[in-house]
């Protein structure tokens, strides 16, 4: 059974990264993106919410609360590109990293890989779009 839950997961995160090499559409203040897809993530969609209170939301439907605390670039990508990025988050619930809807009042719905990252409340996301 695990197999194919991390098989399922993979091919899920496949999805995704395809996904979001699709272009953007903004809608009034939102993004217009299609929930539970990757598409159209930007840095400067996220760039303004900054301490601000995100959602994680697991398959379960169990929800573990987020504050967006860095935006920055990738170690090895270009320096403030709009589609190459990084997202650091404070969760503290501890969750085990996969795949969770993302989720903010101005930001539309979408999934992402979220992984934990140093002392553990840490997650991240990385973003490389083409």
């Amino acid at each position: 059974m695990a197999t194919s839950s991390s098989r399922r997961n993979f091919l899920r995160g496949c999805v995704l990264l395809a996904a979001a090499a699709a272009p953007l559409g903004v809608a009034g203040e939102a993004l217009s993106l299609p929930s539970g897809t990757a598409n159209g993530l930007r840095r400067s969609s996220f760039t303004p919410h900054l301490r601000t209170g995100f959602a994680l939301v697991s398959a379960d439907g169990a929800v573990h609360p987020a504050t967006l605390l860095q935006v920055s670039d990738l170690a090895a990508g270009p320096r403030g590109h709009d589609r190459k990025f990084r997202l650091l988050f404070s969760v503290s619930s501890r969750p085990q990293g996969g795949i969770f809807e993302l989720r903010h009042p101005r930001i539309a719905a979408t999934e992402l890989f979220v992984a934990p990252v140093g002392n553990g409340s840490q997650y991240e996301v990385v973003v490389d779009a083409r």
